[in-house]
């Protein structure tokens, strides 16, 4: 499943209560359901596309989300906000141009969906859909 950022009609976030996916139903908006991973694709040192995916599978590219706390533990110390703000310049600066601009972009970039999240999203919706009858 692939999607054009400008066309982007989910919002990737966190979605599962004990392990359980769950997700809003809504014609406008889809919630991507359970833990999740997002891939950065480049080319000549140009970000070309991201795949977002269950946060256990192992796609080629660069991942862009690390865990903070597991089991209520933090993992490690608290980036400084000097550091944060140089790995997002870092993040930006790896957009195509285009996108990079204020107005808005020609160009438009693609957000890709693994086809194990996507059959996910598929099997989550039956069952909420099946448990509201």
């Amino acid at each position: 499943m692939i999607f054009l950022l400008s066309q982007l009609p989910f919002v990737p976030r966190l979605a599962a209560v004990i392990g359980i996916g769950r997700m809003k139903l809504s014609a406008n908006k889809l919630i991507l359901p359970g833990r999740k991973q997002a891939f950065r694709h480049m080319y000549n040192g140009a970000a070309v596309g991201d795949t977002i995916d269950r946060n256990y599978e192992d796609l080629s590219g660069r991942r862009l989300l690390e865990p903070v706390m597991i089991g209520g533990r933090r993992m490690r110390a608290c980036k400084s906000l000097a550091t944060l703000m140089n790995e997002t310049r870092m993040l930006i600066r790896e957009l195509p141009r285009p996108l990079r601009a204020l107005e808005h972009a020609a160009l438009d970039y693609p957000i890709h969906i693994s086809s194990e999240l996507a059959d996910y999203e598929a099997q989550t919706r039956r069952r909420l859909a099946a448990s509201n009858r």
